[in-house]
């Protein structure tokens, strides 16, 4: 119950567990947005793996201290009395706080997205395109995603696009999954919807 609301998922390749986290960062899942980041330590199926597992120590429970016969002085018999039992406040839900990556399984570097001022749309504004970027590259980094319907490169405007998807929600992964994406060492990919 302590870690009710989380869920370790272990892949094969740190690129693929990369891939997944970009991918499905802020997901929506049963209403809410998914919260992904790497675990502190490596799973025991990757130590096994790789020969590096240590066994844990299990952790015992501790029950709390049973009173004795003799140590519990007999109480004089009392009348019962009403009890009126009220119920508990209602307890705002806690969140733990995500473990922190560890310098060796950490993500690439990663601008953090641009928030988006347009209200979501199904066609994504890309600016902050290098020169040589072409429509078939942009149309193989979108692809990856649900939806992807086509790239359109503005005519005469360098370093700008449009990118369509067939719905709002598919546009929104997408735009989760690449704002911040380095294109090339100098050039960071800026996505926000474009204006209806």
């Amino acid at each position: 119950m302590r870690l009710r609301g989380q869920a370790w998922v272990v892949f094969e390749t740190k690129s693929a567990a990369t891939n997944a986290l970009r991918q499905m960062q802020g997901f929506p899942f049963y209403d809410k947005p998914l919260a992904i980041e790497f675990a502190v330590a490596q799973s025991d199926v990757v130590t096994k793996k790789t020969g590096t597992f240590v066994p844990r120590e299990k952790r015992k429970r501790q029950e709390p201290p049973k009173p004795t016969a003799a140590a519990a002085p007999a109480a004089a018999p009392v009348a019962p009395t009403p009890m009126v039992v009220a119920p508990p406040a209602a307890a705002p839900p806690q969140q733990l706080a995500p473990p922190a990556a560890p310098p060796a399984m950490a993500a690439p570097p990663v601008a953090p997205p641009t928030a988006p001022v347009n209200p979501p749309s199904n066609v994504l504004f890309a600016e902050n395109l290098p020169a040589e970027c072409t429509q078939a590259m942009l149309s193989m980094l979108f692809q990856q995603y649900r939806g992807f319907t086509e790239v359109r490169m503005v005519p005469g405007k360098q370093g700008i696009a449009f990118i369509e998807f067939t719905d709002d929600m598919q546009a929104s992964l997408a735009l989760q999954g690449l704002a911040g994406f380095k294109l090339t060492p100098t050039d960071t990919l800026r996505l926000s919807y474009a204006k209806r």
